[in-house]
């Protein structure tokens, strides 16, 4: 079993290829409604690649919570520990896709997250637990589960998403970081990306993964560096690619890969997914099909 904790949004996603025109009516090729959050959308990565999955989150006693489950339970998302609040409402993501020019622009709710405690959930995770995915969100209710997790031996992945008060005892407590380019430009920037995954490492994370967009990805394991390239391809739709990625790597842990195949296989699946409109989840096969005939930029 993959526990993951983390906020879930449901994102609003549209294709244009007019772009936005301020104080007019936008007209819209295609709309879909989708799962928006890396946690969420990493498990219904794991779940399409065939593992079983449970979140631990909450969403607003609303119509947007409601099509939350709905959407989780299409990918068989075990929903046991997802609760219904009435503290605050589902966050929402509006994101319009440029289709002439690939941009894309976002409208999102922000602070509405429901900070879950420990005795909300009553989950002791057991030695059936192979991976735990967490974001930084809930952060004692992550360090809880965090600590429970290496109790049972357990791997901890963390993706870092934007700077939050307290993350520094959650990266502390993880295997794995994955920390996306956008935190490092919210936290400052003015590192160099070897400089950055060194950073992280010596708080004692085991693995950490830079995540560069197009550019690919940098990892640091110990003493080892490599980069992983991206592949070529025609992109529709960036939106959530690195939620794959996340998702896809848990998969090559899963499996016991080594750290760069389940690099490149984590890197093919966000790729493939960019190919199409809206978060498609792909499977093992298309991922492998996929790779087999790639190229890298």
């Amino acid at each position: 079993m993959v526990y993951g904790c983390g906020s879930v949004v449901l994102d609003a996603l549209m294709l244009s290829n007019k772009g936005i025109h301020l104080n007019q009516k936008n007209s819209v090729k295609r709309q879909k409604i989708q799962i928006g959050g890396v946690i969420p959308s990493a498990l219904m990565t794991l779940s399409r690649l065939g593992i079983k999955t449970s979140l631990i989150a909450s969403v607003g006693n609303d119509l947007f919570g409601d099509a939350v489950v709905k959407l989780l339970k299409k990918e068989k998302v075990d929903l046991r520990y997802l609760l219904k609040t009435e503290d605050h409402p589902t966050p929402l993501a509006f994101v319009t896709l440029n289709e002439m020019t690939g941009e894309r622009t976002s409208f999102y709710t922000t602070g509405v997250f429901s900070e879950l405690r420990e005795e909300e959930i009553k989950l002791h995770l057991d030695n059936k637990t192979k991976l735990l995915l967490i974001d930084g969100h809930n952060l004692n209710l992550s360090l809880n589960l965090a600590r429970q997790a290496q109790g049972v031996k357990a791997k901890v992945l963390l993706d870092l998403g934007s700077p939050k008060k307290g993350i520094e005892a959650l990266i502390s407590a993880a295997d794995v970081v994955m920390v996306p380019r956008v935190y490092i430009e919210r936290s400052g920037g003015g590192l160099k990306d070897e400089e950055v995954v060194k950073k992280f490492s010596s708080l004692k994370s085991k693995i950490v993964v830079l995540t560069m967009e197009e550019k690919g990805s940098l990892v640091i394991n110990g003493s080892e560096i490599f980069s992983q390239p991206a592949f070529k391809v025609k992109a529709v739709d960036t939106n959530g690619a690195g939620d794959i990625f996340f998702g896809s790597f848990a998969f090559g842990m899963l499996n016991n890969w080594d750290l760069r195949s389940t690099t490149r296989f984590a890197t093919g699946a966000a790729a493939l997914s960019c190919t199409k409109f809206g978060k498609e989840f792909p499977t093992i096969g298309e991922i492998e099909e996929f790779l087999n005939s790639a190229n890298e930029v």
